[in-house]
């Protein structure tokens, strides 16, 4: 089990440090990626270095940091908490220079220690709020 939680630490750690390398090592060659929330599905690591890339131009200060966690050596689910500033321009949203920090929950299956299929939901809507999209619920 030390492979899978290296796998997992391996993700966090990458976003919160910028360190692509790190990232991708986490994942097995035949893996699947999907970002629920925007309908992204990513199944090569150059798909998985643009969605890295773009998310740390959009974000400053962007951190993961991993909460309760439940795996075995084939599958896991995830708790997480990511934060940053949106200081560049996402996609239709230009910056707005505020500070967000928002919950969400990964479940994953592993192969031979590395994530092999990995799909991530969070709300959209709390970090829209958060940088003054959409107005305070």
């Amino acid at each position: 089990m030390a492979a899978v939680r290296d796998a997992i630490n391996g993700v966090s750690n990458g976003w919160s440090t910028g360190n692509l390398d790190l990232y991708l090592s986490s994942y097995a060659d035949d893996f699947r990626f999907e970002d629920v929330t925007f309908s992204k599905i990513c199944t090569s690591k150059d798909e998985l270095a643009q969605f890295f890339h773009g998310t740390l131009h959009a974000f400053s200060e962007f951190t993961v940091e991993n909460g309760p966690m439940n795996h075995d050596d084939e599958r896991g689910v995830m708790e997480w908490t990511m934060s940053g500033v949106h200081t560049g321009d996402w996609p239709g949203l230009p910056a707005t220079g505020k500070r967000f920090s928002v919950r969400g929950v990964s479940v994953v299956q592993f192969k031979d220690g590395k994530i092999h299929r990995q799909s991530d939901y969070w709300d959209l809507a709390t970090l829209l709020r958060q940088v003054g999209v959409l107005p305070a619920a």
